[in-house]
Parts: C-alpha cells; sequence; structure tokens
C-alpha cells in the first residue's frame, strides 16, 4: 500500500528527486533498458556497436552510460515529482474531487525550523507518523537548496520564507523551488527544465522564488538578466505578481519589451537589455528578432549552408539575441510545441546560461510534442527529430517509455491536484463541480442542420470518389468548422449556407420558417427556458458525462412539458410568469423568415448561387471571373472567349461593318451580351456565391491581422436590430445565468466566464446580454492589448459586470481570473486540455468560492462525435500510459471522415459517409401520423 504522505500521484514509475545531481537515477540509462533490443540513436552517433567476440552490445558513443550505484549505505529517498500518465489524461475536476474528503495540509507556528517541522509531524494522524517523517526531512533538504544561509525559513504561519519574497511558500511549492534551484546549481545539464504543474498550483510564485534566490549577485561575472516570454495579457499578470510577491531592492530593474513600449530606443539595444534585471517580452517579439533564413540556391552542401547560416544569424539577428542571459523563461511553452515553427525555432536560438520552460498542458496530443522542449533546453543526446523519434515514440514499446522516463526525470517536475503530501492534498481549493448539459435542436435548426450536412457530405464524398481526400484534408477541416458552429447558432454560417444550399432546400427552410413564426410559443419558450433552468440546477455526478445524461428537447408542446414539470415538482421554484423565466424577451420567438428573405432578395448571389462551373470549361473556376449577366468564367477562358470573338469580328469586318451587338462576345451559357467582366474579388456577391469558408471565424489571438480600412459588410448578427436569432445554447446559457443569478438576499451575484472559439458566437452571446439587460465585457483577439488589460481590470473591480465572453484562445490560456467562479463552455475542443486549462482560470490558487463549469453539447450532432472521441482518447490513454504511446499528432482521414458521420466503402473501395435517414425533414403541414413521410435527408 503506497505511503499517503509521500507526494505522489497517479501512475506507476514516477519520480523523480527534487534535488541531486543525478545519483542513483534508476535501474535503467538514457540509452539502454534491461531487456531491450532497440537500437538507441544519439545526437552524434546513429548505430551501436557489437563486439564481435561476445556479441553483446556496447553503448553508442555519445549516449549516457548506466549509471553507477551510490557508495556505500542504503541510497537517500527523494519525493517523486513527475507524473507522466497526467500529462495525457489529467483532469483537474476529476483530481480535485478525489481529494475532497482529505484534511487541508497541516500548519505550524514556530519559526524556527526545526520545531517547525516537528509541529508539522506532531499535528497528523498517528497512522501517518511514519511517512511524514519522510515528508519532513524532504522539506528539509528542501530548504537547504536555496543559496545563502538562512534563505528558506518558517514564516510561523505554516509556510516557507524566502530571502528576498514578500509571499510564503507552500510546502509543495518549496520542493518545487527547491528542485529548482538545484538544477541551476548543479553541473548535470540541462541546466534548467520543464515545470508541468497541473494548472492553479503557482508555476509563477515558484519561479520568482528561483529568479529572486539565484540572481547574480554584485561581483559575480557573467549575465545577470532574465528574459521571461510570454502573451501580453500573461506579461502583464507577471508584472503584477512581481510586485505583489517580490522585494523591490531584490527584483533590481525591470524592463517591458511588449506593447507601446516594444521597441528600445537606443543606439545599444543590446546593452539595454543586459542591463536589465528582468526583460518582459513577448513570442512575437522573440519571433521578430529571429532572421528570417532563405538559404540561396547556389549552396548546396549542408557545409556550405552551415557555414553562410552562421554568418548570416549573426549579421541580421535582432537584440533579444544578441544578448545573452542569464536564465530564459517561457511561460505557456506549449506555443514552441510546433518543432518547425518560427516560434519554436526562435525561441531556441536565444542565448541563455538556464533555460525554463513552464506549461501545465505540455502535450496534448502526442509524445512527439516533446521533442521541441528537449532541443530548447539543450538536453544532450536529443538529435535530430528523426533521432527522437526513434529513441522515444516510434513503435511505442516499453523500452522506449522506459527511456523516456529517465530523461524526463533529470530535468521535469509535474505535480497535479490529486497529489498529496502529509496525507493531504497539496492545495485545498473550495469545492470544483462540472456538468455536461447535452441539448436537442428544435425542428427548424434540426433540419437546417441536416440540409447543411447533407450537401457537406456530398462534397464529400465526391472527393472520395475522385480519389481526392488526402488533397482535400483542409478542406474537411473547415467544413466540419461549419457544422461545429451551427451548434451554436445558424447565423455564423451564413455565407456557407449561401455556397450550399439549393432552391428546394430555402423552400423547405421557407415553410419551416413560416410555420414556426406562427406559432403561439410563448408559453413554449417559457416552459422549455424553466426546464432547462431545472435540469442546469442538477450537478451531474462524476462520471456522467455520455449522451444518456439528461437532456432536454428543444422544443416540446405545451402539454407534454406541463406534465413533465407537474411530475418534477420542481419547476415553481424557477417562476410561471415570464418575467421569472428572464427579464427579457430573449428565446419568447423564433423568427426566422427575416433572414431567408434577406437571402432570397440578394438578387446578384440568387443568380451567382447556381453557376459554380466555369461557362466554358465546365470545371471549378480558377481565377474566377464574373459577367454582366452574372456568369462565372475561369480568367483564361474569358480571355480566351474575348480573342476568339475579336478575330472573328476581324474577319466579318471584311465582308462589312459589324452592329454594336456583333461587336460585343455573348455569353456561352445564356447568349446574352457580355458588357462587362470583372475579377470576382470585386463583386461581394460572387464571394458569397464561391466562398467555401477558411477559419477568419475563429478568434485570432494577434490584433491587426487584418486588413485596415475596410468597412465591415453588415451580416445576418447586424440584422437582429432587436433579439437576436435563439438557439439551442444560448437558451441554455440564459438558463444557466439564471440560475447564477437567482439570489437570494445580500449574496452577492457571481461572476461569470463564457468561452467560446468563434468571433461571430462572442457578438451573439453579447446581443443576448444587451437583450437581458445583463452587463457583460468582451475578450478576444481583436482587441487591442491595453484594451485587453482594461477588461480584466473592469471586470474584477466592477459591482456590476458579473458577465466576460472571452475567446478561448485569447482568454483561456495563463490568465488569472480568480474574481469568478463559474464558467461556460460553448464548443468543445479536439481534446479536453484546452477545456481544463480555460476553467483553471478560475480553479487556481487564490480562489475562495466553490467553481462549477458548464459544457454545452447538442445531440445527433458533430459535438456528439467529438465528444465521443475525447472520450475515446482518454479510455486509449487510460489503459496503455506507462506500456507504449501510438497517440497520431493529427486525425487520420478516416478518423476525420467518421466526425461527420458513419463511413462504409463503395463497390471500388472508395471510403463514403453514409447519410443517415433517421431525422426527417418535418413537414410542418403534416398530421401526427403522417410526420414520417416528409422529405428524408
Amino acid at each position: 500500500m503506497q505511503s499517503a504522505s509521500t507526494v505522489r500521484g497517479r501512475g506507476s514509475g514516477r519520480g523523480r528527486p527534487w534535488g541531486g545531481r543525478g545519483r542513483g537515477r534508476g535501474r535503467g540509462s538514457a540509452a539502454t533498458s534491461t531487456g531491450s533490443r532497440s537500437t538507441v540513436l544519439s545526437g552524434k552517433v546513429s548505430k551501436t556497436a557489437t563486439s564481435a567476440k561476445t556479441g553483446t552490445k556496447t553503448v553508442p558513443r555519445g549516449a549516457l552510460k548506466k549509471p553507477r550505484g551510490s557508495r556505500g549505505g542504503k541510497r537517500q529517498e527523494k519525493p517523486t515529482l513527475l507524473d507522466v500518465p497526467s500529462l495525457y489524461a489529467g483532469d483537474v475536476i476529476r483530481d480535485a474531487q478525489g481529494n475532497e474528503n482529505k484534511p487541508d495540509q497541516p500548519t505550524f507556528t514556530a519559526k524556527q525550523k526545526g520545531v517547525a517541522l516537528k509541529q508539522l509531524v506532531a499535528s497528523v494522524p498517528q497512522e501517518l507518523k511514519k511517512t511524514a517523517q519522510t515528508d519532513k526531512r524532504y522539506l528539509l533538504d528542501a530548504s537547504k537548496a536555496f543559496t545563502g544561509r538562512g534563505s528558506a525559513r518558517a514564516d510561523g504561519h505554516g509556510g516557507w520564507h524566502i530571502k528576498g519574497m514578500k509571499s510564503s511558500l507552500k510546502h509543495y511549492q518549496l520542493l518545487g523551488a527547491a528542485f529548482f534551484r538545484q538544477r541551476e546549481s548543479g553541473l548535470e545539464k540541462p541546466q534548467g527544465g520543464l515545470c508541468a504543474d497541473q494548472m492553479g498550483l503557482g508555476k509563477t510564485v515558484m519561479m520568482l522564488a528561483n529568479i529572486i534566490n539565484g540572481r547574480r549577485l554584485k561581483g559575480e561575472s557573467g549575465p545577470k538578466t532574465t528574459l521571461i516570454v510570454a502573451s501580453p495579457a500573461l506579461l502583464s499578470q507577471w508584472h503584477g505578481e512581481i510586485l505583489k510577491h517580490c522585494e523591490p531592492k531584490y527584483v533590481g530593474k525591470i524592463l517591458k519589451l511588449y506593447g507601446p513600449n516594444c521597441k528600445i530606443e537606443s543606439s545599444d539595444p543590446k546593452q539595454v537589455i543586459e542591463d536589465h534585471d528582468i526583460v518582459l517580452t513577448t513570442y512575437g517579439a522573440v519571433r521578430k528578432s529571429y532572421p528570417k533564413i532563405e538559404t540561396p540556391l547556389e549552396l548546396q552542401t549542408s557545409k556550405e549552408k552551415s557555414k553562410w547560416y552562421q554568418t548570416y544569424f549573426h549579421t541580421h539577428k535582432g537584440p533579444l539575441h544578441q544578448a545573452s542571459f542569464l536564465r530564459v523563461v517561457l511561460d505557456e511553452a506549449q506555443a514552441i510545441k510546433n518543432h518547425k515553427a518560427s516560434t519554436s525555432l526562435s525561441c531556441r536560438a536565444l542565448v541563455a546560461t538556464h533555460r525554463w520552460a513552464l506549461s501545465g498542458t505540455p502535450v496534448q496530443n502526442t509524445l512527439q510534442e516533446l521533442y521541441p522542449y528537449f532541443k530548447f533546453l539543450r538536453v544532450p543526446h536529443t538529435g535530430s527529430f528523426r533521432i527522437f523519434k526513434h529513441n522515444f515514440v516510434e513503435g511505442g514499446t516499453p523500452e522506449q517509455m522506459d527511456r523516456l522516463m529517465i530523461f524526463l526525470k533529470r530535468f521535469m517536475i509535474r505535480r497535479t491536484h490529486l497529489d498529496t503530501m502529509f496525507g493531504a492534498p497539496l492545495l485545498k481549493l473550495p469545492k470544483a463541480t462540472e456538468k455536461v448539459q447535452w441539448l436537442d435542436f428544435n425542428d427548424f435548426e434540426r433540419n437546417i442542420y441536416e440540409i447543411v450536412r447533407k450537401r457537406i457530405v456530398a462534397r464529400i464524398n465526391g472527393f472520395a470518389k475522385r480519389k481526392e481526400l488526402d488533397k482535400h484534408y483542409s478542406n474537411m477541416f473547415v467544413m466540419l468548422l461549419r457544422l461545429r458552429q451551427m451548434t451554436g447558432n445558424i447565423l455564423m454560417v451564413e455565407t456557407c449556407m449561401k455556397d450550399l444550399l439549393e432552391r428546394e432546400d430555402l423552400e423547405k427552410l421557407k415553410e419551416l420558417a413560416e410555420a414556426e413564426r406562427h406559432k403561439k410559443n410563448v408559453p413554449i419558450r417559457q416552459q422549455q427556458i424553466r426546464m432547462l433552468r431545472e435540469s442546469l440546477a442538477q450537478v451531474q455526478s462524476k462520471n456522467e458525462a455520455a449522451p444518456t445524461a439528461e437532456s432536454l428537447n428543444g422544443q416540446e408542446d405545451t402539454t407534454a412539458g406541463a406534465s413533465r414539470s407537474e411530475a418534477g415538482g420542481s419547476s415553481s421554484q424557477f417562476g410561471g410568469n415570464r418575467s421569472e423565466a428572464g427579464s427579457s424577451r430573449h428565446g419568447m420567438h423564433f423568427n426566422f423568415q427575416q433572414y431567408l428573405d434577406n437571402l432570397r432578395n440578394d438578387s446578384k448571389w440568387e443568380e451567382l448561387a447556381s453557376r459554380t462551373v466555369c461557362a466554358r470549361c465546365s470545371d471549378v473556376p480558377t481565377d474566377p471571373w464574373f459577367t454582366s449577366c452574372y456568369h462565372i468564367y475561369c480568367k483564361v477562358c474569358i480571355e480566351s472567349l474575348i480573342a476568339e470573338h475579336k478575330r472573328s469580328e476581324r474577319e466579318e469586318s471584311e465582308e462589312g461593318s459589324p452592329t454594336d451587338e456583333e461587336k460585343l462576345p455573348r455569353c456561352l451559357a445564356c447568349s446574352d451580351n457580355i458588357f462587362t467582366h470583372k475579377p470576382c474579388d470585386d463583386s461581394e456577391a460572387c464571394k458569397l456565391a464561391l466562398t467555401s469558408g477558411d477559419e477568419s471565424d475563429l478568434d485570432d489571438p494577434m490584433p491587426n491581422a487584418r486588413a485596415k480600412g475596410k468597412e465591415k459588410e453588415k451580416d445576418w448578427i447586424d440584422l437582429s436590430t432587436k433579439d437576436v436569432l435563439p438557439s439551442a445554447k444560448t437558451l441554455a446559457v440564459k438558463a444557466q445565468l439564471l440560475n447564477w443569478f437567482d439570489v437570494k438576499g445580500d449574496k452577492k451575484k457571481p461572476k461569470v466566464i463564457i468561452y467560446t472559439q468563434f468571433i461571430n458566437m462572442i457578438r451573439i452571446l453579447a446581443k443576448m446580454c444587451q437583450v437581458e439587460k445583463w452587463d457583460c465585457l468582451l475578450y478576444h483577439g481583436s482587441m487591442t492589448f491595453s484594451a485587453r488589460d482594461k477588461v480584466i481590470e473592469e471586470f474584477g473591480k466592477s459591482p456590476t459586470k458579473n458577465i466576460l465572453i472571452a475567446s478561448l484562445k485569447c482568454g483561456g490560456i495563463g490568465l488569472n481570473l480568480t474574481m469568478a467562479s463559474k464558467v461556460i463552455c460553448i464548443d468543445p475542443w479536439w481534446n479536453d486540455a484546452i477545456e481544463q486549462q480555460a476553467f483553471c482560470r478560475v480553479f487556481r490558487m487564490g480562489q475562495e468560492n466553490e467553481t462549477h463549469l458548464t459544457r454545452l453539447l447538442v445531440k445527433r450532432t458533430v459535438d456528439e462525435n467529438m465528444h465521443d472521441m475525447q472520450q475515446r482518447k482518454k479510455a486509449e490513454i487510460d489503459e496503455i500510459m506507462g506500456e507504449n504511446s501510438k497517440h497520431r499528432r493529427k486525425l487520420t482521414v478516416m478518423e476525420l471522415l467518421q466526425l461527420f458521420g458513419p463511413v462504409e466503402e463503395d463497390a471500388e473501395g472508395n471510403p463514403f459517409i453514409m447519410v443517415e435517414n433517421k431525422d426527417p425533414l418535418i413537414n410542418p403541414q403534416a398530421d401526427s401520423d403522417d410526420e414520417g413521410m416528409g422529405d428524408e435527408i
């Protein structure tokens, strides 16, 4: 039975001493493991030597040899600080719930270290005394790892004071900071590491303790500057944390190289940087400092290229790459996970004695993502990407996992909310709960979703028939993106609908919209809101996550809704009239007719929408142009048509003068004269007809990326002058907010963060809040950095601004938002690591209230397929972690196809997506007995 008091987590084979210089690191070596037959490639040698006489293998040159055991005596046990399985399958809420019933960390009142440690042991139950003695020894050793006599002392309040710090460290933070100090003061490479502690455990404070204790003393030679790289929002937070936790005289001079201060006004910017003690800058600034490399074509050999590169780089590198740093700290270091990207390359090129990467989610898909961390940290024997994969990833053998563990134990620290010390969780936070709320579309939403899905599936099946699935991989992702947007609100896919829908679809939607508009649906909508509130008020159990969880029909008839409420006996608590269901009108009406009218009244679109092939070559237009009669041609085709007409005109002119009409070419599609022809880029109508959509609707984390000076065209969201068109998810958001804001007495309303991946969904939610008279703030990538800082400040201070609508990319990583306690996630991500990152903006050190995460998913849509994929990934990880790792970096074509629906093969063996018939297009005029006889998809 494992000791409850040792710092631990899930998984076997864990363990990395916080200190020591590699003495007794384990039974295997970095190069070999017992019984392993695999060849290990090092950065210098790519094969193993074999003895001709004995047949035994020798360790390759450049690889680490098997370490010797300690000389004499029992090897001293060290605390284990590495939970590798949680890199993949960590679940913050589940981990925290696993420790709910355990006590808080023991405390002490003494300021003398020895007495304080004795008080810690004395305060634990008798059955934990033995292991508490071990934890006591860990803390004592950790307190000695800091530079300077008495630098780490007991503060008399259960914490540890580091000289130069205003704030004290918790027990586990002392171990973490000591690990940092041991890596930097030791001789073993790398003299830095990867801190992958789960979100909310205080990585920033531990690193600040390391920076303060590890600063250069007066008279010491060498660089003194610490460079901290993060997003602009996080840099503002870092600056605030430095001022909050550190004594000014120990910090020194701080240089802010971001936002309006991103340029150094000096003839010697390198010297300016090196004169400061701490420099705060962005990944973008590091990229800008890294010269763009375009190798001349005349250089053929690797030796020539290498020689040229060295000269070119040193001549053109910017000030951040000219300077020498004492240490470089990458916050949210998953930014470098693409080892070929300029962000990763530019960060690896920085010059520093110590290198640190901080990330609560360093691995999101595959262990291959560890490679850029190895390269940035300068881990010995890493080699090329090919060598790294050969040694650690490809094949997924137990030997490779053992080898990777041995490497990671040297320089990586990973603790979770499930880990314990002295029999108690490392950090006890107020209770955290989660609910996965499954929703149903109403009839109109379901039908329009299935129509669009049908058209998308037809296109993809066309790719399959032409054996072009691999070629159109990215296009399929865009189509999947459109389906994901539709689960949020159908207004987000206006352009996609104009591209895909045909006349028969419009007629069907016209009938459905007309029937929906004339329904007396206010009572139905009120009932739906009440039922949503009832369902959302039921906190989901730990293991409930499947679509079988309680869900609500998007539209039930009045009788069915009433009977369900009566059976539940609880609807009265949520009110029985409109004012109680919602303070205003959002969701009380569903009128899509205005959007159909807008679509149908666009005469240019109507003519262009049915003509998406070149009128001359009958192929998809290349560099499309449109004529005065609104037919589409390839540029080459229209030019050829005009040239041929001119030749014919010259020949006919010899027989007589042509008329005005004869001077003009005729359209091959309608025989009208072509008066003008223009590129489609000049026509918004043509764009609407031809665009297949891209990911421009995704929030961009960097402002000013789009062209300036272009006035945004009005779209369907702008068309909503009063209430925006409701959807299954906006109604669920409203119901959840009503529950949370329904407070009694003097109790304050909680602050809520709503995360979405799409900028247009932010606009829709903002309109909903406006209708409901709820003050809200927006936070997304189109805002300037200073505007984002002001929003966070106002959200924390304003007593009336209780809602923050944020993009998942921009507001879901790194920020400290403990002023909020409730989170709603609108859209699922490919894995739940990003969603957990978002929730941990509120579930973290400093949170004083109970927290809750609500995730909204629509049944029988791409939401359900993505959720199932998340669960499959979790199950596979739980099964194989510690044994092998065969996870792919990206989805296969088949996995991507399966997100659209069931996949089979045709007679020729080509995969195609089966079109399901379980969701008929409901005929609004049909009797209940005939409802199933409507048109089916």
